[in-house]
């Protein structure tokens, strides 16, 4: 997501910066939406709660661009709803609370899918006390000065953080298979590929001793 119009999404994150010109294309990544309130799973016209932000210190939303600036609109957001109905979509909108001005409403047109705790399902955000980061930031004027009301691109991570069982044998090996694949596909040397797998089969060795929970990504609400 970007202020000035179309841009494509990649991994993570969620905000760009100031000098550039209105509508110019920018490479961009969305990150965490900080939230206030719970995440709601609202497919076939059901309205439950389905995850609630553990809190402030690591839900969030942030966007990078090509630059090494971020926007972090935390305070903004007043609510939302993203869906993943349609497999290979996300789309939806998202309220920003702007000072001294209308709220401004973002639609979402994105290229992807939702991670597997949420797939195929409809999330709603809501933020109870929105404000405007330039407050907190002792700056005039709205935070989200400029911003595009229309984002389009590729959705990264997106999770309520909610668990999908316990950590077992048969995960690890399918987890194991990805990776492989994933190395595979950027070109890893064997050695170090080799020493990727001791590292991941330790570490997933470890969970399943514990007896952990597995999250498909993160154990808290995440939007990238």
């Amino acid at each position: 997501m970007n202020r000035f119009g179309l841009s494509r999404f990649s991994c993570q994150g969620l905000f760009s910066t100031r000098g550039a010109l209105a509508r110019k294309r920018l490479q961009t990544r969305l990150q965490p939406v900080q939230l206030h309130g719970p995440i709601k799973d609202i497919k076939n016209n059901c309205s439950c709660d389905i995850a609630h932000p553990p809190g402030a210190q690591r839900p969030g939303i942030i966007i990078n661009p090509s630059t090494d600036m971020a926007w972090r609109p935390y305070a903004n957001l007043i609510d939302g709803e993203l869906n993943n109905d349609t497999p290979g979509k996300v789309t939806g909108w998202m309220r920003f609370f702007r000072r001294d001005m209308t709220p401004l409403r973002v639609s979402f047109d994105l290229v992807g899918d939702f991670r597997e705790d949420i797939h195929g399902r409809r999330i709603r955000l809501t933020n109870p006390q929105p404000s405007d980061e330039n407050i907190a930031l002792d700056r005039k004027g709205t935070y989200m000065e400029k911003f595009a009301p229309v984002q389009s691109g590729v959705a990264g991570d997106i999770t309520a953080g909610l668990p999908l069982g316990t950590w077992s044998e048969e995960l690890a090996q399918r987890l194991i298979a990805k990776n492989e694949v994933i190395w595979n596909e950027i070109g890893i040397p064997a050695a170090e590929r080799e020493e990727r797998r001791k590292v991941w089969t330790e570490l997933y060795r470890r969970h399943i001793e514990s007896g952990d929970r597995y999250f498909a990504y993160v154990d808290y609400p995440y939007i990238e």
